[in-house]
């Protein structure tokens, strides 16, 4: 559920990315992105940090450690891409981000 509640943030992201002056430059935050965040029973928050980079933390998984990930954009010619890495919880962590 995180990975998918996140999908808004990442097109707020990329969006503002590619719209800025120089087609590169990340958001450094979720309202510098044009986005608003979102919780659900799972999804304690979303937010948007240093370099368009968006940290999911989750709540009420049943895992031992709640799972955390980063997704971390690049840009390269006029495309965002994404990478996910776990912070915490790994072995709940979505498979993509272990």
């Amino acid at each position: 559920e995180g990975l998918n509640m996140a999908a808004p943030a990442k097109l707020a992201v990329s969006e503002a990315t590619l719209s800025s002056a120089d087609g590169k430059t990340l958001p450094t935050t979720a309202t510098a992105a044009g986005y608003t965040p979102a919780t659900s029973k799972y999804v304690a928050s979303i937010g948007v940090g240093a370099a368009g980079k968006i940290t999911v933390k989750t709540q009420a998984t049943g895992c031992a450690t709640q799972p955390e990930f980063l997704l971390t954009p690049t840009v390269d010619a006029g495309k965002v891409s994404w990478k996910c890495e776990a912070t915490a919880g790994d072995a709940c962590a979505p498979a993509s981000c272990r």
